[in-house]
């Protein structure tokens, strides 16, 4: 339930209204956000019991996110519970967070969904019994008919949708040549990007070089299909708040956190929420030289909030703790003028 709103002194919730002559409504694995309501509960207004569900992102003057009675059965994110009375099962329950959700869009299945941003508190966060079991468990699966929970993950997400994870593919490239000397001894090198030996026999000189290079496979949200990206910083961007800017500038940052050994677990979900800055800055522009405004400037939000996900990622405790200051320092250095250029370009986006 999106972007819905009550009407001026409506005693309606924008998001759902429960009318008290019919049974309370039950909301299981739902998504309730970016709905507005005046006088009243801006998503929910109760009775209503609600399980594995986000309510999250909303507006009213009786409550941001809901108003009156709202029973939990577990395993729920309600940003704001100010205005509502919780009770039931409240185990799992996220409070106080914002659900990051990404904006309304086509991310495949019948209709439109908020995709979850990664770094989302709804991430792994429902019920942990298996999902469609029955009872207050996760559907099976999410709104687009994606299965719960992902193979990588180790139980469904809250909400409507289920993230899809990201996969990492190393390729290994050998090369060898070999000479014949009149010497007398030999030396047999072996290098690779850990180890080197040596060795000692008759009259063969052999050199064997290997090396690894790592390209990163991400799973978009937005359409669930697989792209492998291959980065080769380049040696310098221009500056500014354009596209040809933006877009050298997040493949010279993917590029860092990509060949980084520094950022430990942390690394996968950089390279994600990098990735997806930079792909999305990229549909953007695609989108803007076909003279499509409105896709470009969802296309540019997504990638802001991509952006600003990845800066708040490495400010987080966990950041803290696992990346040396100075490379933190770096790349927020790096992220944190991308993310502005990203909103100033969509403030004065001009498409052809």
């Amino acid at each position: 339930m999106s972007g819905n709103t009550a009407a001026t002194n409506s005693a309606a919730g924008a998001g759902i209204f429960d009318s008290g002559f019919l049974p309370p409504v039950t909301l299981r694995s739902c998504t309730v956000t970016g709905n507005t309501g005046v006088g009243s509960g801006g998503g929910i207004e109760g009775p209503a019991t609600l399980a594995n569900t986000i309510v999250s992102g909303n507006a009213g003057s009786g409550g941001p996110d809901c108003n009156g009675s709202i029973t939990s059965n577990g395993y729920n994110l309600i940003q704001s519970t100010s205005g509502c009375a919780i009770s039931g099962d409240l185990t799992g329950n996220v409070t106080g967070q914002d659900a990051s959700l990404d904006v309304l869009a086509d991310n495949g299945g019948p209709t439109f969904t908020h995709a979850l941003l990664i770094g989302s508190p709804a991430r792994e966060a429902g019920n942990p019994a298996v999902p469609g079991s029955g009872g207050d468990v996760c559907e099976a699966t999410d709104q687009r008919g994606i299965a719960r929970p992902q193979p990588s993950d180790g139980r469904c997400d809250i909400g409507a949708f289920e993230l899809e994870g990201t996969t990492t593919t190393t390729t290994t490239s050998t090369s060898s040549t070999t000479s014949t000397s009149t010497s007398s001894t030999t030396t047999t090198s072996t290098s690779t990007t850990t180890s080197s030996t040596s060795s000692t026999s008759t009259s063969t000189s052999t050199s064997t070089s290997t090396s690894s290079t790592t390209s990163t496979t991400a799973v978009t949200p937005t359409t669930g299909a697989p792209t492998t990206t291959t980065t080769v910083p380049p040696s310098g961007c221009p500056s500014g708040a354009t596209f040809e800017s933006i877009i050298c500038r997040l493949e010279e940052l993917l590029g860092e956190v990509t060949s980084s050994s520094d950022l430990g677990r942390l690394q996968q979900s950089l390279v994600k929420r990098v990735t997806k800055a930079h792909d999305k800055t990229v549909a953007g522009d695609t989108a803007c030289t076909a003279k499509q405004l409105r896709p470009t400037r969802v296309a540019l939000k997504s990638a802001y909030r991509a952006a600003k996900s990845a800066a708040a990622k490495i400010r987080s405790r966990s950041g803290r703790k696992i990346i040396p200051a100075a490379l933190a320092e770096h790349l927020t250095g790096e992220l944190d003028p991308v993310a502005t250029d990203l909103r100033a370009l969509r403030s004065a986006l001009h498409c052809p």
